[in-house]
């Protein structure tokens, strides 16, 4: 029994439902829904176009690497700042919060973010097929996610297969905002004092990971206390951040940790964490405020100050402060 093949990227919704429900009628007399959509991604152009050969399906691409926890955290930290992104975001918003070319997995990272948009789109089309309840505003609803995982793809697939030699990456900068106690003070830099200094240039590659946006074995916590909430690590140390909008990151804790301690660790940070959530809209709010901008920025040089960054320093007071 052979399916119809089509390409997800270049297909009108009305052809796509049509092939769909074909396919459908021909699967549903041998196999049941799960493996028959199996079945079906087997055959489809995207799964072809990343030359994945060891998976039959997308839910196998899906799986690939699961036992790799560095890849796997990477993975859910990107995979929430791109499901973060607006309906009408621009390519430029989605190229910025992709992973550096240098970075060890970008492929596997793209391919997999291509294969979660591709299982959406198949998950909104059976939606559409099976669901009756549906009325038309629900029915419009899904037709515009299915277009908005689409262009994602489009353009994950772009970043992919584009020529390295004709690309030129241009510096990628973010803002940093450092979080305040509940006192006033800047928590991570009274956090540092309290640190050898031996670990500051550690803790300063750390920093630097999230202003260039390469994020150093980035992990977000899964705990559902922690939720949004993400680390970028080395060994012993933590700097523990999240993001308050597509290129501006609160940087909430730095410390280092104590693996036989780790109750103690864990009661601290959820203390801080929850404490950062309080005054999260605040902190959005205050972006838009020049009198919180320029304060923020002397924290921030303070900061590299604190760490032994004169060169660093001298970058941000040249033009390279968060404005």
């Amino acid at each position: 029994m052979l399916f119809e093949e089509i390409d997800i990227l270049d297909v009108s919704d009305k052809e796509l439902q049509r092939v769909v429900e074909a396919n459908i009628r021909k699967a549903a007399a041998t196999r049941g829904q799960i493996a028959r959509l199996r079945e079906q991604a087997k055959h489809d152009k995207i799964i072809d176009d990343l030359d994945v050969s060891d998976a039959d399906s997308i839910d196998e691409l899906v799986e690939e690497n699961s036992e790799n926890d560095e890849f796997e955290d990477q993975v859910t930290f990107y995979l929430e700042l791109i499901s973060g992104l607006d309906r009408d975001f621009t390519e430029e918003e989605l190229l910025d919060i992709l992973p550096s070319r240098n970075n060890y997995y970008y492929s596997d990272i793209i391919k997999r973010l291509i294969a979660e948009s591709a299982k959406e789109i198949k998950e909104y089309t059976e939606l559409l097929l099976v669901d009756d309840s549906l009325n038309g505003e629900d029915l419009a609803e899904c037709k515009k996610l299915i277009e908005h995982e689409k262009r994602k793809m489009r353009l994950l697939q772009q970043s992919l297969f584009v020529s390295e030699e004709v690309v030129v990456e241009k510096p990628h900068k973010n803002k940093i905002v450092l979080v305040p106690t509940s006192y006033g003070n800047i928590r991570i830099i009274n956090e540092l004092e309290h640190i050898p200094s031996e670990y500051y240039e550690g803790f300063l590659e750390l920093i630097n990971s999230i202003v260039d946006g390469s994020f150093k074995n980035v992990k977000q916590f899964k705990r559902k206390e922690f939720n949004g909430i993400c680390e970028v690590k080395d060994f012993k140390i933590r700097v523990v951040f999240a993001r308050l909008t597509h290129d501006t990151y609160a940087l909430i804790t730095a410390f280092m940790k104590k693996f036989d301690t780790d109750k103690l660790y864990t009661e601290s940070l959820v203390n801080k964490t929850s404490e950062y959530k309080r005054m999260e809209s605040s902190l959005r709010r205050k972006l838009e405020d020049p009198e919180f901008i320029e304060m923020n920025d002397e924290n921030v040089l303070e900061l590299f100050r604190v760490l032994g960054s004169e060169e660093r320093t001298k970058e941000y007071i040249k033009g390279d402060k968060n404005d």
